[in-house]
This record gives structure tokens, sequence and C-alpha cells, in this order.
């Protein structure tokens, strides 16, 4: 099975799905053997990652924890992920954050959101070690992004800058539409003390 895949006209990126219910050895053979035609290897390991260091030579090593009962569900959803097209959440803000009447402060959409979104490779610089991850940037993910600082106005971008004039307690809602045309709306609030 091995030689089949291996034979075929090589690939810039190879996906390849593992499960801890699989041989240890045909696992580490194949990604040797896809590594040795020049693809990278993207391995999406299922189940707990217990073995996922003996899989070191691949590229990159994406965990999905999951039962193997589910692998459809976990598939599409590692699918969206590989592709940029995971869902973008709001990022829940319990407290008001603060700042001073007069300072300009920075925002930026991405801190303000959850994504499992990027768009692969991604590249770890070392050799895989137990506990070394590699989060995604879920900018990837953002077609558009809008910002409204308790006005009318409407800002744009993923990073925006704004000074509040005057103390008090700010409504701030980021809007963001993802690559798949999703819209998300985000509000929190902000306490801009005097200066």
């Amino acid at each position: 099975e091995i030689r089949r895949l291996t034979s075929r006209s090589p690939t810039r990126t190879s996906v390849v799905v593992l499960t801890g219910e699989e041989r240890a050895a045909g696992q580490r053979e194949l990604i040797h053997e896809l590594r040795k035609t020049g693809a990278a290897v993207v391995v999406v390991f299922v189940g707990y990652p217990s073995r996922v260091p003996e899989l070191a030579e691949a590229d990159a090593i994406v965990l999905a924890y999951g039962h193997t009962g589910s692998l459809s569900e976990t598939m599409k959803a590692v699918a969206d992920v590989l592709v940029g097209e995971a869902p973008l959440r709001p990022l829940v803000i319990e407290q008001d954050l603060r700042t001073a009447a007069g300072r300009p402060e920075t925002f930026r959409a991405v801190d303000l959101l959850r994504a499992p979104a990027g768009v692969l490779p991604v590249n770890l610089r070392e050799p895989f070690v137990n506990g070394l991850a590699v989060p995604y940037d879920p900018s990837k993910a953002i077609r558009r992004a809008e910002w409204r600082f308790g006005n009318s106005r409407r800002y744009r971008g993923l990073e925006v800058q704004y000074t509040f004039d005057a103390p008090g307690r700010y409504p701030v809602t980021l809007t963001v539409t993802d690559s798949k045309g999703d819209t998300v709306t985000n509000e929190f609030h902000i306490v801009v003390e005097d200066g």
C-alpha cells in the first residue's frame, strides 16, 4: 500500500490521517517514504496523542482529539482548519477594559476571536518535542473587520487605533466577516478614566 501511494506523481503536500489504532511501524514508514518523494507531510492524528513523538519526521502534526466512531465529523472540522475556513467565534470579555482619556489604544481583531483557523503549512523550527504547539493565525480566516467605539462612525481593519477623548464607559463593537461570508459580532465595554 505504501509503494502504491508513493509511486503516484508527487504532490507538494500530503495529508495523512492516522489513528492510535493503527500499527506505529507502518505509520512511520509511510511518512518516511512520502518525505522521500519531496512532499511535505502533514499528519492528522485522531485520538489520544501519546504516540505523536514517534511521528516526528512529519513537517506538521495536527491533533484531533476524537473517537474514531465520530471520524467523519472530526475530519470535516480538521479540513476546515487546514484550509483556513474554520468558524470564528467571539471571545467573551467578562470585565470592562480600562484606558485613560487622550491615550491612543490599539485594538486587534485577533485578540477578540476564538478560531482554530489557519492555512498550512505551519513550520516547526526545531524537531517536534512533547508539548510543542503552533497556534494558527485567525486573521487568515477574516475577510473584513469593522469597529464602532460608542458612536456611529465605522473603522475598518484587523487592527485599528482609537483615542477616547472624554471619561466614561463606552461600548466597543467588532463585527467580523469570515472567509465563508458568515458574520460574528463581539461587544464589550471600555472604561475611560481621566488622563
